[in-house]
């Protein structure tokens, strides 16, 4: 069982929150991989301000912050992620790149990162998916142009039916 949980930048209540919603255009201002347990203590994966990327039990049973997407991948797929995450916890909170994105350019920080990128690149890397997308260009949500995304309508643009 692998998930998303994006967390809904109007009620997550902080200017940060708030900044990245408004910059992204998108609903969303933060996002955790969620790699097991329930939903009350579920265990998830993502960096967080200002401590960075590791894992932490979360209650994501609150409709109104979190928005559950289901991510498909296969069974034999779910332990070599944990094990990614396993071995990129620790890694400092990347706020250049939140500069980056709030400032549409290029910077970042190689060895840090943020919760899109986080958990983005854990998905590149163990499944292959979205080859040519540089982790640090993927926001929560929102952005839909030049060569910016939104993790949210990525995972969700693969989820939906093909036409015939």
């Amino acid at each position: 069982m692998t998930n998303l949980a994006f967390k809904i930048a109007a009620k997550a209540g902080g200017p940060i929150s708030k900044g990245i919603a408004a910059v992204t255009h998108g609903p969303y201002s933060h996002v955790e991989l969620w790699l097991g347990g329930p939903q009350q203590f579920a265990l998830c994966y993502s960096s967080r301000e200002p401590v960075g990327t590791g894992f932490a039990n979360i209650d994501l049973t609150d409709g109104s912050l979190w928005r559950v997407i289901p991510v498909t991948i296969s069974l034999q797929l779910e332990s070599p992620l944990m094990w990614f995450c396993m071995g990129s916890q620790g890694r400092p909170y990347n706020f250049k790149g939140i500069e980056g994105i709030a400032l549409d350019t290029d910077q970042h920080n190689e060895s840090e990162r943020f919760c899109s990128e986080a958990c983005f690149e854990a998905l590149q890397a163990v499944t292959g998916w979205w080859p040519r997308i540089k982790r640090w260009h993927v926001a929560p949500s929102g952005f839909g142009k030049d060569d910016r995304y939104g993790l949210y309508e990525l995972v969700t643009a693969m989820a939906e039916p093909k036409a015939a």
